[in-house]
């Protein structure tokens, strides 16, 4: 599935520097849990000694002075495909407190009898199944919702929209619909506008983006929900047995698959950064994109499990991702991603 992505020079080079190279240019594409549809490569890029910021340090006096307030495109949090939506309703992801799971036959029929009733109402779902998104120590009641129904849809495929307006943070759309006349409201995407520069730097208190339960990783890497660029995805098994194998080498690299999975949350483009694959073959720990997006890994071996890898995006904020792996293999998958505002 991540054919386009896996077959860019900067991999190439990863795998070399490695000293792993696969049978074949196929065997490091096949089977990659983001989609094939974004056709960037996993590039990154990084000076010996990253800078922690992209412009010249000014001096005190005129530092104030001369910072910018800087506004941000919107991001892609979460989005379910059309091939998710046709599944059975046990089937669907189901996005709830930055929880990946699926509804149970008993909870359907829970709901048949009266119980969790918010369940199948959107507007009251968003507010709930997204309380992760209000940042620690900030009160729900300061959060606003504001629904506002498609038009021109059937009532079979209904979609709802609801903005969720957190202050100093920014606007997140959330899109809910009922697929295949499903009982329960899901969230089929979360678009999140962030607020400027000086408005982040306001905000205290750090926003839990994505948290899958520690028990996924109990499974076998391919019954693991494996999220990349919005979207979630499976490794075949086939391409677990491949990497177990010694190909498709960056799949075990948590920097690499950490840039994979939020380069969707990140307001910058960093994919096709050419200096990554330099840095990679350097066998540097530090990986600083040209744009000054520092990836900095928080872990003695890339071995360990689990792991965490710091992104730090200039005047936007810091990420933290935490990644795990399976039972079957050493594929780094992510398990959480936390954001800190203005840092």
């Amino acid at each position: 599935m991540l054919r386009a992505l896996l077959t860019t020079v900067a991999v190439a080079v990863f795998l070399s520097g490695c000293g792993s190279q696969p049978s074949s240019s196929d065997a490091n594409a096949d089977n990659e849990p983001v989609p094939a549809a974004q056709s960037n490569s996993p590039t990154q890029n990084e000076p010996s000694t990253p800078p922690k910021t992209q412009t010249e340090i000014q001096p005190a006096d005129d530092k104030e002075e001369q910072e910018q307030d800087v506004s941000f495109e919107s991001v892609i949090l979460f989005e379910l495909t059309d091939e998710d939506l046709s599944k059975p309703e046990t089937e669907i992801p189901y996005y709830t407190f930055g929880n990946i799971g699926f509804v149970t036959q008993e909870e359907i029929q829970g709901f048949s009898n009266g119980s969790y009733p918010w369940r199948g109402d959107s507007v009251q779902a968003a507010s709930i199944l997204t309380q992760n998104l209000i940042p620690e120590g900030m009160s729900a009641d300061q959060v606003e919702y504001k629904a506002v129904p498609v038009e021109n849809q059937s009532q079979a495929d209904e979609t709802t929209v609801v903005d969720m307006i957190v202050p100093s943070l920014g606007t997140f759309t959330i899109h809910l619909q009922h697929p295949n006349k499903a009982v329960f409201s899901y969230i089929t995407k979360m678009v999140w506008q962030p607020e400027s520069s000086k408005a982040l730097q306001q905000l205290e208190g750090s926003v839990t983006l994505l948290d899958l339960d520690e028990s996924w990783f109990d499974k076998l890497t391919s019954k693991i929900p494996a999220f990349g660029k919005g979207n979630i995805r499976y490794f075949e098994q086939e391409a677990v047995d491949s990497f177990n194998q010694g190909h498709s080498v960056p799949w075990g690299d948590p920097r690499v698959q950490a840039m994979l999975a939020i380069s969707e949350l990140v307001p910058y483009d960093y994919l096709q950064d050419e200096a990554i694959s330099q840095q990679l073959s350097d066998r540097k720990e530090i990986l600083t994109t040209s744009n000054g997006i520092v990836f900095t890994p928080q872990y003695e071996s890339f071995q360990d499990r689990p792991v965490v890898v710091q992104v730090e995006v200039p005047d936007f904020g810091v990420y933290t991702v935490t990644l795990n792996s399976g039972t079957d293999s050493s594929i780094a998958i992510v398990q959480k991603v936390e954001f800190e505002a203005g840092k």
